[in-house]
């Protein structure tokens, strides 16, 4: 069925892991792996056109606290599937794990380039 559908989003919460991470992160992982590769097959006749973007809208502290878990911090998390993806690196500046590092590239920055470069078009509205 062609809807004709050029975006959509899909959220799954339960990532603010301030205390059991261990086995909160686990189940919250299968889960997402799960998703994105049931999605991803469901709709392989559009395997030539299709990307997806999976990222995390805020960063984990790397050092666990005392209920078992992490709080918020400043790194996050951002990945690409697609036929047309070069994969297999990280892409990006890595500013290592000072509290005091500015983040490399932003989730809106990493979006516009990705929605231009698949439409071909360079006259999108900024984000």
């Amino acid at each position: 069925m062609d809807v004709d559908l050029h975006i959509a989003t899909a959220d799954l919460g339960g990532w603010d892991t301030h205390e059991h991470q261990p086995w909160v992160f686990n189940n919250l992982v299968k889960t997402l792996s799960e998703s994105v590769m049931a999605f991803y097959n469901d709709l392989n006749a559009y395997h030539d056109k299709l990307t997806i973007l999976v990222m995390s809208e805020f960063g984990r502290r790397v050092k666990g606290n005392r209920s078992n878990g992490t709080d918020h911090g400043y790194g996050g998390v951002m990945f690409a599937l697609g036929k047309n993806i070069k994969g297999g690196q990280m892409y990006g500046k890595w500013n290592g794990y000072s509290r005091y590092n500015r983040l490399s590239s932003s989730n809106r920055r990493i979006i516009d380039t990705t929605l231009r470069r698949k439409r071909h078009q360079k006259n999108l509205p900024r984000f």
